[in-house]
């Protein structure tokens, strides 16, 4: 799973949270509520990691930081 802005990323199906950690000098993780199995199959899929979350992900869905 390379990507340029994402160090890593979990799904839970059972409870539909995302749990996305991005890159950069502090790591920060974040869990999106409420995801739907289909568009963690999409990110999975997705060429660009990044662009996927940002597009898709972070104006859809609530989100905590971890």
């Amino acid at each position: 799973m390379p990507s340029a802005a994402i160090a890593d990323f979990d799904y839970d199906e059972d409870n539909r949270r995302l749990v996305v950690t991005f890159r950069g000098r502090e790591r920060r993780s974040y869990a999106y509520l409420d995801v739907p199995p289909d568009t963690y199959e999409e990110l999975c899929m997705a060429s660009s990691k990044g662009t996927y979350v940002n597009k898709w992900i972070k104006p859809f869905y609530d989100c905590e930081e971890l």
